[in-house]
């Protein structure tokens, strides 16, 4: 196939004790002969890059010296053509998964049929041992969502061992990747008025699969309450009970598929404090049993007496209060504070009324006689 160096070995016979004069050519002036005088000169054949075999004559011409007697000999080297190794790609950049069909284009030359060829596929460096057609499936980078550049190397080999190979690259894509970062320990249930603004989310930014970032606003019926723009919305939700969620789409200019993440922020129902009244006056000991009529339903409970946190967080407050005196009433304030929300944001309300333990009477008495 070329190139080719070829040894030339004299085995030529003439009368012993005289000398004799060696010529050696070709018909191919692109074939380089390292001296056309010597007695063993080598030969360099350059690649056949044409589409037939190419036949070159190589001749030695032996003369004596003495008696000018000459003799002629001449050999043939065929060089096959180096075969055209070609492909196509169906896809060569996308995003993932891509599914890519490779058709084989190879022609062996010399009037051949690509089926007398052999082909080896590579990707990335392993190989497949599939004929053509070939096709597989390309991943996206889902670990750091970063362009990935898959090689690709077919290999073709004639019956006359002649190769060629041809390279290209499939690129893939990252899809974009949305994600809504709740910030400094925000949680999503609050008190209102509660606002929306980027000291309470952001996105985590993804460099190499995103190039844009939309925000937008809806209530719980998806209705739009603040159209798309490119950073993170401001909004105040200024009533209890309300919703709001914040939706980001994420896109990069290869048009892959777009990414969506959404956040829900509710306003609660801001509570009311309120406990039961009809029984707050009782005798020493006064066993008090006192519900809690606050609502909504679900809010924490903290009781304080004269300011002292009690150790019961229960909607019923069970209690004795005591009066060390026998002539003078003794009064408790009683608080109650009730929350809702979360704890770094809490709706609180509260109530105090005051429990009134009356003495009970020592009762005495003397006897005379």
């Amino acid at each position: 196939c070329g190139p080719l160096v070829v040894q030339a070995t004299d085995t030529s016979t003439w009368t012993t004790g005289l000398s004799a004069t060696h010529t050696w050519s070709t018909d191919d002036p692109t074939v380089v002969i390292s001296n056309s005088s010597v007695v063993n000169p080598t030969f360099t054949f350059l690649e056949n890059q044409g589409t037939l075999d190419q036949i070159i004559t190589i001749e030695l011409v032996v003369q004596i010296d003495a008696t000018l007697c000459t003799d002629t000999i001449t050999q043939t080297i065929t060089l096959h053509p180096t075969p055209l190794v070609d492909f196509v790609a169906s896809n060569t950049d996308s995003c993932g998964a891509l599914n890519v069909l490779f058709t084989n284009l190879s022609d062996p030359y010399n009037g051949h049929s690509q089926d007398s060829m052999s082909f080896v596929w590579m990707v990335q460096g392993d190989t497949s041992a599939i004929t053509a057609p070939f096709d597989s499936t390309f991943l996206a980078d889902s670990i750091n969502n970063a362009d990935i550049d898959y090689n690709i190397l077919l290999i073709g080999t004639t019956q006359y061992g002649c190769v060629d190979s041809l390279p290209t690259i499939i690129t893939i894509y990252p899809n974009p990747v949305a994600y809504i970062d709740t910030l400094n320990g925000n949680v999503t249930t609050n008190c209102a008025p509660f606002t929306i603004d980027n000291t309470v989310i952001d996105s985590l930014e993804y460099p190499n699969a995103n190039d844009n970032y939309s925000w937008y606003i809806t209530d719980a019926s998806n209705n739009i309450i603040l159209p798309a723009q490119p950073n993170v919305p401001l909004h105040i939700m200024s009533q209890d009970g309300d919703t709001a969620i914040v939706h980001l789409v994420t896109t990069n200019v290869h048009t892959c598929e777009p990414d969506t993440a959404r956040v829900m922020f509710i306003t609660a129902e801001d509570p009311i404090a309120i406990y039961d009244t009809l029984d707050l006056v009782g005798c020493h000991p006064f066993q008090a049993s006192i519900a809690s009529l606050s609502t909504p339903s679900g809010l924490t409970h903290s009781w304080f007496i004269d300011g002292v946190l009690q150790a019961t967080t229960a909607t019923t407050f069970n209690h004795t209060f005591i009066n060390t005196s026998y002539t003078e009433d003794t009064t408790y304030q009683l608080q109650l504070v009730v929350e809702a929300g979360s704890s770094t944001l809490p709706c609180t309300d509260t109530t105090t009324h005051t429990i009134t333990v009356h003495p009970k009477p020592l009762a005495q008495f003397t006897l005379s006689g």
